[in-house]
């Protein structure tokens, strides 16, 4: 059974920045409502996007070329029950500007009512990434082209009358000392709960004799990233 479960997202930015390496922070902060319906839902406002630098180019040349109803596809593609709503993008071709993309959207399922608490993976859509990298053996290299570190701030308002359970545990992942590092830190705080994900991707080659360690380091990132809270009812 699903109960209606409403996030605002206040703050939410992407940033891709420099030219030999790429990075990207996601900072939401989501305040959770809940409500009687026999359906889960999550909405953000204000989601707002930061593209420069690092393929800026190939972005704006993208996005100069397709009408909004696609990119609202784009957007939608792969991101489970979705509906983006009031997209808006400011300096699509200008190049001496960065790319500023904001949009609304509502999520349905995002929350699983069970016995009456509440299950969620607190990265949405950003946690239900599979593991792209399958095959058992590689043949030849992979060239992940630069280097890249990919950042999830996360603050999370509790719903009136719900307290937490569980959240997953803090790890960190470690891939050859120096070549990847994968860490969750999760931090309840009275009636909040603070994550902050980070994943950093250093080497750019990925040789087949490395590849076993590489499919396991982000098998278990992809894995974690999935992860729920469980929250119960405040008796």
């Amino acid at each position: 059974m699903f109960q209606k479960f409403n996030l605002n997202l206040f703050v939410f930015i992407f940033t891709i920045i420099g030219n030999s390496q790429s990075s990207k922070t996601n900072n939401l902060t989501l305040s959770a409502e809940l409500k009687d319906n026999a359906n889960a839902v999550i909405r953000h406002k204000s989601l707002e996007s930061e593209i420069k630098d690092y393929n800026k180019m190939v972005v704006t040349e993208h996005y100069a070329k397709i009408k909004k109803e696609s990119i609202v596809t784009e957007l939608e593609r792969e991101k489970g029950d979705i509906v983006i709503e009031n997209l808006d993008i400011k300096n699509k071709t200008n190049l001496s500007k960065p790319i500023l993309l904001s949009y609304d959207f509502k999520l349905d399922n995002a929350v699983e009512e069970i016995g009456g608490k509440l299950y969620f993976s607190p990265l949405l859509f950003f946690g239900n990434n599979t593991n792209a990298f399958i095959q058992d053996t590689l043949v030849y290299p992979i060239d992940l082209i630069y280097p890249r570190n990919t950042k999830y701030r996360i603050n999370i308002n509790l719903p009136e009358g719900y307290e937490i359970e569980t959240t997953p545990e803090n790890s960190k992942f470690v891939l050859n000392t120096k070549e990847g590092e994968f860490s969750y830190v999760i931090t309840p705080n009275g009636k909040m709960i603070q994550l902050v994900v980070n994943l950093d991707l250093n080497n750019t080659l990925i040789l087949p004799k490395g590849y076993p360690e590489f499919k396991k380091f982000m098998q278990l990132s992809s894995d974690k990233k999935a992860e729920k809270i469980v929250l119960k009812k405040i008796q």
